[in-house]
Order: C-alpha cells, then sequence, then structure tokens
C-alpha cells in the first residue's frame, strides 16, 4: 500500500503552491496531522485518510459509471479528498474514507461489466461492507458525515432504511450506520429522477466509444432507477421521510447546463436535486453535474461550502451520536427485556421467578425455574441481559 506524509499544512502549506497529486513515500508513516494512501481499491471502502484521534468518519460515495477514484479527482489530477479537504479542517481530526461500487450502466471494457444490482442490493452490501471496516478499524461508533454524487445519494438514503430495519439481535450491528449518521452532503443527487434522455447524454460524453442505441432501448438496472416517476425512486423517498430529520442534510444542485458534444443540459435540475422538506438547507453550486464533486483548488465552485459544513459538523457530531448510541443500547435492553418476557416467562412458575440485581453485573439477572417439557423435573435458569455489543442466554442445571 502506498502511502504518503502529510505534515503540518501538508503540501498545501506552501505560498502559492499548487496541491501535490503524486505519491513521494511507499511506506506508512504516522505524524501528527494523520496518514494518507493513495492505493484505492475499485470496490467496497478504502481509508484514503486516517488519524489516531479521529472522532468522526466522512464517507465519500460516488455515482453513476464512477469510481472511488476518478469521481472525485479533478482534471488537473486534484483528488480533493486527499489534497484539499484535510488541511480545510483547520485542526480537527476526522477519517477519510471512499466507497466504490460497480455502478456501470455501460462498459466498453473487457474487464469490466455492467451492473446489474438493483438499488437494494447495492445498500445491502454498503451496510455490510463498511460496518464491518469501522469495527475492525476500531471506530465502529464514530458519526459519519456522508459526501454522495449523483446515484450515490440514493444508494445511501436505501442503506440508512436497510440499517434502520435490521432488529434481530445477531445483526444489529448493521444498525451501526442508522445510528452513527450525523450528516449528508448530497451533490446533485436526483431525488425525484431526471429524465433518461439527459442521463443517456450524459454517459454518451463520459464514453470513449460510440454507445449503441440498443443500450439505450433496453436501460440498465441502475438507469431505471434514476428515470423520473421510478417506483424505486418513491419508495425510498417515502420512506426516506420517516427518519431524515434526525440528520444534518444539505442538498446542492448544480447551475451550469452540461455541453455534451455542442448539446447543453442541465443533468439533473433544482426541482429534481433540492426536493423541498423542513430543516433541510438547499444552495446551488457555479458547476456542472460532473464538476460538483471535482475540485481543482481550494477556491473551486462549491468546495468552501462543503468543507465549512463538514468542519462545523465534525465539532457538534460527538456529542449528538454519543447520546444516540446511548439511548441506542437503552433500547436494545427494553427489547431484550421484551423478549424474554414474551417468550420465556410464559413457562416459568411465576411463584419462583424473582429478579437480582447482582452489582458485578452490568445488567439486571432474572432467575426462575423452567418448567421440564413433561413436567417431570424442573431446571434451575438464569438469564444475564447485556448491553447490545454483547450476547444473551440463559443457562439451565
Amino acid at each position: 500500500m502506498r502511502w504518503r506524509d502529510r505534515g503540518p499544512g501538508g503540501d498545501n502549506s506552501r505560498p502559492g503552491s499548487a496541491p501535490c497529486a503524486q505519491v513521494t513515500s511507499s511506506s506508512s508513516h504516522l505524524i501528527n496531522h494523520g496518514i494518507e494512501n493513495r492505493t484505492i481499491s475499485r470496490y467496497e471502502t478504502t481509508a484514503v485518510y486516517t488519524h489516531p484521534n479521529a472522532e468522526v468518519d466522512i464517507v465519500l460515495v460516488h455515482g453513476l459509471n464512477g469510481s472511488p477514484e476518478k469521481t472525485w479527482t479533478a482534471n488537473n489530477g486534484i483528488f480533493w479528498p486527499l489534497d484539499l479537504l484535510p488541511g480545510s479542517l483547520r485542526g480537527l481530526q476526522a477519517n477519510i474514507l471512499v466507497y466504490g461500487y460497480n455502478a456501470d450502466v455501460y462498459s466498453g471494457r473487457i474487464d469490466r461489466s455492467a451492473s446489474d444490482n438493483f438499488i437494494h442490493h447495492h445498500a445491502q452490501t454498503l451496510v455490510t461492507s463498511l460496518t464491518l471496516f469501522r469495527r475492525g478499524e476500531g471506530t465502529f461508533k464514530n458519526p459519519i458525515i456522508w459526501v454522495c454524487h449523483s446515484l450515490g445519494g440514493i444508494l445511501v438514503k436505501r442503506a440508512l432504511l436497510y440499517s434502520n430495519d435490521v432488529r434481530a439481535h445477531h445483526h444489529q450491528i448493521y444498525r451501526s450506520l442508522y445510528v452513527s449518521t450525523f450528516g449528508l452532503i448530497f451533490l446533485g443527487t436526483p431525488h425525484t429522477g431526471a429524465d433518461v434522455a439527459s442521463w443517456g447524454l450524459m454517459l454518451q460524453a463520459m464514453s470513449d466509444v460510440v454507445i449503441p442505441r440498443r443500450f439505450f432501448e433496453s436501460e440498465s438496472v441502475l438507469l431505471r432507477t434514476l428515470k423520473k416517476d421510478s417506483e424505486t425512486l418513491a419508495n425510498i423517498n417515502n420512506h426516506f421521510l420517516d427518519i431524515y430529520q434526525r440528520f444534518r442534510i444539505h442538498m446542492v444542485h448544480e447551475n451550469h447546463k452540461t455541453d455534451i458534444k455542442g448539446t447543453k443540459i442541465i443533468v439533473v435540475d433544482a426541482d429534481s436535486a433540492s426536493p423541498q422538506l423542513p430543516g433541510v438547507t438547499y444552495y446551488g453550486v457555479e458547476a456542472t453535474h460532473s464538476q460538483l464533486c471535482k475540485f481543482d483548488g481550494p477556491s473551486a465552485p462549491g468546495f468552501r461550502a462543503l468543507s465549512t459544513d463538514i468542519r462545523e459538523w465534525i465539532i457538534e457530531a460527538p456529542a449528538v451520536i454519543h447520546g444516540r448510541w446511548k439511548a441506542e443500547e437503552e433500547d436494545a435492553n427494553r427489547r431484550m427485556r421484551n423478549e424474554i418476557q414474551e417468550h420465556i416467562f410464559p413457562l416459568v412458575t411465576e411463584t419462583d421467578v424473582h429478579r437480582e440485581d447482582v452489582p458485578t453485573a452490568a445488567m439486571p439477572q432474572y432467575q426462575g425455574r423452567l418448567m421440564a417439557p413433561r413436567g417431570k423435573d424442573t431446571a434451575r435458569w438464569w438469564v444475564f441481559l447485556q448491553d447490545a455489543d454483547g450476547v444473551h442466554g440463559f443457562n439451565a442445571d
């Protein structure tokens, strides 16, 4: 893995110098301002910047026909999650992660194929990948700030819905993304869809070859998801209304038309990118759909607003998410007690059941006598209730 040090101010600290986009070291070094990693995996989760004292994870998710590297890289080679963002945090500590998935709706390359997965399949993979990555890194309960471009915003919304729906005890770790999410920045996300002709022109411009007409006559699964009046989009939006108010949300739309071989279009208009919801912040950026997520320098349109949002959220998020995790654990323990009362207590003779608060235990202990299947014998059993990260059950003798 190729890494690069970032000292105080990094390479961006020299007056008048452009951020360096080249790797200068083949080894990993830990210094005061974190570690950089420029070996980015095409799929799943890659930490591109880590800090030992980070209390927040910033996660970037690309859009249609994008990738975790090229989506965030400007024409001059600036990969802003590394070259601009760490320096803009002004001493605040955060990990910066990029997530990759197959968002190809057309590929002329032999080693790549168009995705045939539905959005909910991608969402399940995102939840699993990021949860296990954060668990392995010891950042399981860090607040999350999402930055999503285009389709990536739809994917993250669906992933949060999936994470919120997880209730089974043995899968509860996957609720962590829902519990930990503090804020979302949507860059040109087509919340209500976009005209398929706009996507077709955009993809044609991005391709090195002429895309066959039959491609547009038989749209990919992901492209169908992004169409106006898409049933999938409508379902995601309707359910997201139930949870969105717990998050800080900023929705950004493009103000400049994209020039596609002589045709100028707005790929995702303001109505789709910024559906009016109470408590949500909206603004436009003087950029095209593609430029919304590519910053060639600190003065690039949109970067100052985005970096300021992230900086303020890093300050606010830890206290808020700590409170949510405390409430989540209390709720999990409450559900556990209810399950015991519903499924086990009916089998116990009422006169023999009592509760013991054991000083050395983290949770109350229930003790009783469990009736044997045929009523011939009884067995003494104990149920231990632990926190959401633990296990529970009963022992009999």
